[in-house]
This record gives C-alpha cells, sequence and structure tokens, in this order.
C-alpha cells in the first residue's frame, strides 16, 4: 500500500499569514487502511471552527506507521506518523462519515523550523477556537471502563466550586451527604481505587503542552478506547478525591504525588510564569525550549514580545525571554527560578536553566522589594548589572535532608538535626520570640494567618509554636508515638513543602545586635554568601562574591523581618501585617490589615502620606488594587512610582549596585 507511494511534499504556507492546515480524516472501519485529506484555511475563519484540535501522546517516532493522503487531480502519497497517532485515528474515525481534525504531527510541517515556529504561535488560537478538543489517553487496559465509569457516577453526585475548592453534594438529601464529607471515605472497591490510580498514569497526564490544550479548551472529551469522559466531570471527580482520604496501598502506587499534580492541571486559574513552571515541573517535553513556549499563552499577557524560534538555540531562548520578562514587566521575579546547581546548559547564573526541574518547591510570596521597578543598570549577554540593597552575609548554614514524601517519624528525626545545626543549641527554647523566629524560618512565614481569608490546610503561627517541642523530641507528646495534634500534622505538612533542597541559614546580625538572624535559602548556599534585596523582586536573593566583585546567584531565600519591605520603606506599624488576599479569581494580592480597626487596604500605610511625582496618577482596578498611569504612557504599572531609585535615596536607603554573572 504506502509503501509503494510517494512521499507527501508539503506545499508552504503563506509568509506573514494566519493560515493553518486542517485534515479530514476519511470514514472507514476499524481494520481499513488510514486515509486523510489536507487543505488551507485561515484562523479567523469562522467556518472552520467546526473542526476538532487533538491532545494526545506522539510515541516513539522509531515505531511509524504510513498513512494515505489523497490530493485532487493528483495520485496518492503517504506521509509517515508515530504509531500512537495512527492507532488514535483507528478509534476516532466514523465509518459513516469524514471528521476534520487539527493534529500538530500533521498539519504542520516538522522538518520545517520556521514554519514551526509560526505556527506554534497559532496554537493557542486553534486549542481556543475548536469546537472541541479531542484527548486521547490510548487503547482500553487497566481497569480503565470502570475507571471512567467510577469518576462518571462520582461527578454526577457533586458539585464543585473550583475557585474555592469547595464540594458540595448534587442533591440534598441525608444519604447523599456522605459523597461531599471530607471525613468519609469514598465507598469504592479496592478495583475501582487501582483502576483510578492506573487512569491517572496514563502517559498524556505527563506531558506539558496539554496544559495549553486543555485549559484553552471551550470543550474537551477524554477518550480511553471507546469509552468517554468531559474534562469538566473529571475535574469535578478529582476536586472530590483531593478531598477524601484515600487508602493505603495506594501509597507505594505513587498515587498522592501524581494526583498532586493533575490538580495543579485541573486548576484553570490565570498564573504567572514562574507558578506555571513551578506547576509544571514535573511534565514532560521533548524539546526543552518548550519549557518556555508550551506555557506562554497560560501565563503571559498580551503586552510579551516573545514569540516562539525554534532557530535559536536553548540557551539564547532562554536569555531572550528572561531579557523580554525584565522589559515587560519591569521586574526580576524570575531571580527566584535560579538554583545554582549543576547546569545542563551554559547560561548565566541570572537565567534560569527551565530544562531542569527545580529541587526546591518556590517560597510562599513575599514583598521584600515593595512594589519597586527593577533598576537594570546594564543587561547584556553574559552580565547584568541591577540596583538592591544588601542584608548581611551567611555565618553558617544547616542543610536539610527532608523530602517531600518523607513520613512524619523521619521529619521529626531530620528537623533535630537541622536545627540542632545551628548555634547556640536550643537557642529556640530561650523566649517566645525565637521560637516564632525559627518556626517562621521553617515554613517560610506561610501560615494560615497571614491569608484572607485563612487558608485551610497552613498551619498558624501561634499553634506551630506549641506543636515546636513536640517535632523536636522535647515535649510531651513526641511524633510517632502518639496520635497528633491537627496542629502538628499541619506543621509538618508545611515542612514537606518548604523544606526539601534547603538549608536553615544563619546570618550575620550588625555589631550590637544580640538576636539571631535566622532564614531559609538553597542546600547549595555556603558560608560567606551575602543575601540582598533586589529592586523588583519580591524575595531576598543569595548571591555568591568573586574575587573581581561580580556575583553568581545562588538563589531564592525567606529571611524574617525583612519579607515586607522593611529594608526599603522601615518596619509596619505595630498592629498592621501584610495580608494576601485572595479575590474572586482565586489570585492572592498584598494588602494590609490594620488589627486596630480591623480593616483591610491595598495602599501600604507607610506610603499613604506620600505624594506621587509630577505626571502621575493612581487608579483601582476591579479588585481593589493600585494601579499606576503616567502622563506620557498609555499603559498602566503596578510598580509605585514613589518607591524609585531616586525616592529610595532620598529617603537614605543604602542603594547599591550589584553585577551578576
Amino acid at each position: 500500500m504506502a509503501q509503494t507511494l510517494r512521499k507527501y511534499k508539503y506545499s508552504s504556507l503563506p509568509d506573514n499569514d494566519t493560515s493553518i492546515r486542517l485534515l479530514t480524516l476519511c470514514r472507514g472501519s476499524f481494520p481499513a487502511e488510514i486515509c486523510i485529506l489536507l487543505h488551507t484555511t485561515k484562523i479567523e475563519d469562522k467556518a472552520t471552527h467546526q473542526f476538532e484540535a487533538l491532545s494526545y501522546v506522539w510515541g516513539s517516532a522509531d515505531l511509524a506507521e504510513n498513512v494515505v493522503v489523497k490530493t485532487w487531480g493528483e495520485e496518492d502519497s503517504h506521509l509517515s506518523v508515530t504509531r500512537n497517532l495512527a492507532e488514535a485515528l483507528r478509534y476516532l474515525r466514523h465509518e459513516d462519515c469524514n471528521r476534520v481534525l487539527w493534529i500538530d504531527q500533521i498539519c504542520i510541517n516538522q522538518e520545517d523550523l520556521v514554519e514551526r515556529s509560526t505556527q506554534v504561535k497559532y496554537m493557542a488560537a486553534i486549542y481556543s477556537g475548536a469546537r472541541q478538543v479531542l484527548v486521547w489517553l490510548g487503547p482500553e487496559a487497566d481497569d480503565s471502563s470502570l475507571a471512567l465509569q467510577t469518576l462518571e457516577m462520582l461527578s454526577s453526585k457533586i458539585e464543585v466550586e473550583f475557585e474555592t475548592q469547595t464540594v458540595k453534594c448534587a442533591r440534598d438529601h441525608p444519604s447523599e451527604e456522605h459523597w461531599a464529607d471530607p471525613q468519609i471515605a469514598l465507598p469504592f472497591s479496592k478495583q475501582q481505587w487501582v483502576s483510578i490510580c492506573a487512569l491517572m498514569f496514563r502517559s498524556w497526564f505527563e506531558r506539558l503542552w496539554i496544559w495549553q490544550e486543555v485549559r484553552l479548551a471551550q470543550k474537551a472529551i477524554l477518550s480511553c478506547g471507546y469509552h468517554q469522559i468531559s474534562w469538566e466531570a473529571l475535574k469535578k471527580s478529582l476536586a472530590c478525591l483531593s478531598a477524601k482520604t484515600y487508602p493505603l496501598y495506594l501509597q507505594d502506587r505513587g498515587y498522592y504525588s501524581r494526583r498532586a499534580h493533575i490538580d495543579d492541571l485541573c486548576d484553570s486559574r490565570t498564573i504567572d510564569f514562574i507558578h506555571a513552571v513551578q506547576d509544571t515541573r514535573v511534565a514532560k517535553c521533548t524539546d526543552p525550549r518548550d519549557r518556555i513556549y508550551a506555557l506562554l499563552s497560560i501565563s503571559l499577557d498580551g503586552n510579551s514580545q516573545f514569540q516562539p524560534d525554534y532557530t535559536k538555540t536553548v540557551p539564547e531562548t532562554y536569555r531572550d525571554f528572561f531579557a523580554e520578562e525584565v522589559r515587560r514587566t519591569e521586574r526580576l521575579i524570575l531571580l527566584r527560578d535560579c538554583e545554582a546547581y549543576k547546569r545542563e546548559y551554559e547560561l548565566p547564573s541570572w537565567v534560569p536553566d527551565w530544562s531542569k526541574p527545580r529541587r526546591s518547591f518556590l517560597l510562599s510570596a513575599g514583598l521584600a522589594a515593595s512594589h519597586t521597578k527593577a533598576d537594570v543598570v546594564s543587561l547584556g549577554q553574559k552580565m547584568m548589572t541591577v540596583t538592591g540593597v544588601f542584608l548581611s552575609s551567611v555565618k553558617q548554614i544547616s542543610i536539610s535532608n527532608i523530602q517531600a514524601d518523607s513520613d512524619d517519624h523521619d521529619i521529626s528525626l531530620n528537623l533535630r538535626r537541622l536545627v540542632q545545626g545551628l548555634t547556640p543549641p536550643g537557642f529556640w527554647r530561650t523566649n517566645p520570640k525565637q521560637s516564632e523566629l525559627l518556626c517562621s524560618a521553617l515554613c517560610a512565614g506561610d501560615f494560615a494567618d497571614c491569608y484572607h481569608p485563612v487558608m485551610k490546610g497552613r498551619p498558624r503561627l501561634g499553634e506551630s509554636v506549641e506543636a515546636l517541642p513536640d517535632l523536636l523530641g522535647v515535649g510531651k507528646n513526641h511524633v510517632g508515638t502518639s496520635p497528633q495534634k491537627p496542629s502538628v500534622s499541619a506543621l509538618i505538612n508545611c515542612m514537606r513543602l518548604c523544606l526539601p533542597g534547603r538549608a536553615l541559614i544563619e546570618i550575620e546580625a550588625p555589631v550590637g545586635d544580640p538576636n539571631l538572624l535566622l532564614g531559609l535559602g538553597p542546600s547549595c548556599a555556603a558560608q560567606g554568601d551575602i543575601i540582598a534585596v533586589l529592586l523588583g523582586c519580591s524575595a531576598p536573593i543569595v548571591l555568591r562574591p568573586s574575587i573581581d566583585e561580580t556575583y553568581q546567584v545562588v538563589g531564592e531565600a525567606y529571611v524574617h523581618g525583612v519579607m515586607n519591605g522593611e529594608l526599603l520603606l522601615g518596619a509596619l506599624d505595630k498592629g498592621v501585617e501584610l495580608i494576601w488576599k485572595r479575590d474572586k479569581d482565586g489570585l492572592l494580592s498584598p494588602t494590609f490589615l490594620d488589627r486596630r480597626t480591623a480593616t483591610i487596604t491595598a495602599e501600604d500605610p507607610r506610603l499613604s502620606s506620600t505624594a506621587l511625582p509630577p505626571g502621575w496618577s493612581k487608579e483601582l482596578d476591579e479588585f481593589g488594587l493600585p494601579w499606576f498611569w503616567h502622563d506620557d504612557s498609555d499603559e498602566g504599572t503596578e510598580c509605585d512610582p514613589r518607591i524609585g531609585k531616586e525616592a529610595l535615596l532620598s529617603r537614605g536607603v543604602n542603594l547599591r549596585t550589584f553585577t551578576l554573572v
């Protein structure tokens, strides 16, 4: 058949155009040869929006099959596709009518790098414009039909408010309440649980590009063999699974970590790029450049000028993206993604190596540099000079051996060793303030009290201080030998997120200051490193000085007492706290709570009496957050002009430059 046919030759798509190819999958029985037609259309042509877009796993190119390409007035030709795709086409093909599809492997000439770069730019419009997205999970196996039936049934029993992750019963009846009660286990058999776990481990869930493909879809249907479930039904059922306990026999199957990964995939709220990278850290892609390209449409706004370009090398792609993000956001947020471990590519230390997953989770939100604009003195191929404030030097470190999957007893044992590595031993028992300092460092300040409304599942600071002796083996209830209080469990879970890949860092205190300065930094930090707060970066950054007065970026840090902009604006008044408020879309924004008056404002009270510079005005957006506008610009900014470089110098802030290499 196809072996005797000539290879299909793609015609070039028009330059500077929004043209795409669509394929018509010709009708046929399951075993019949696969025949397709290709035609060109424009994205904006509404008539083309009756097509369906396929989301699937390519599979190995070494396992290939040929499909027949029919062209009017010409002899048939053939295209080679992966066996995974050929299998999907057989299942998706109708016997009685043709089907119009967009499939990247066929509709993009993969051998033309320029075309690939252009077409990748259109993929967001393709997947959002398709009538529906077809997700192919593979043929039926491992009781997949039972898994889909169970999840479909579960979704019919509940309703979910995805913004708050609240699960409710679909029917207001006492006999149905158990479906939404997190304290009552789901009435599933072992066979059902194991089939659901196996379904979650289908390789489709590991792909990076699916984050764009299903999040942008108007409607998505998942197919496993001939059985299907809607994406919305899957999201509902997984929200319920996340709220419930699960059988212990699933622990060794990796159920928890895989479900957590899929939970992030199902969370369709808009996020910034750095958090999109964290959420997709275990997702897979063949081309390291796709670590950037696959996330552009779900994490960046329309102001970005960065475009996919497969003619660039990986280092060029990462460096150019970093530079564009500094220009677009006027911030240095991406510095937080740097880790000074061995890198896959030769890059400046200030450009993250996104080809490798982080060794640690991103720290919780901070406001160390307030709403300042980055002051980038110069940005070249290998060096970047920025402005900031020197905090102190690292006096000593104590490296954490705690892992995300460590059990409670191991966490308690490792925590004791971790704290014993600091001096003086037992410092945290001298007074409550020192206990608060240690708890804050261990949890990177990520307490339930720091959010409005209070964040579920996070520990409270006061309860954490009380629970600390039990965790360190000097309390009445040793962890692992007696039932745990909820406060102890919450503290342990927080440490599972904060401590892997990190170290407690003791910081040189100013002369005459008897207090211990403590923080949390990357495990690769070392004695003699310095910590700086750079303008436009929300977290302090650990830097490694060189003899030529340049610095390497080591990684982000949490330092108690400087996370709320204290180095730039001074301490907040007593009774005033920085609180992260969740808006109607579930996004967190910094606000200030005055406990004396029980009022929350977006305005930093340290700046309330400071007038805006001439030519500037301030407006509140739909969420009540301040945006600043200049008379000479049509674009607003989150960066507060009252704390620009000159304004900070006039306040007496000791700014200096740091040349990063």
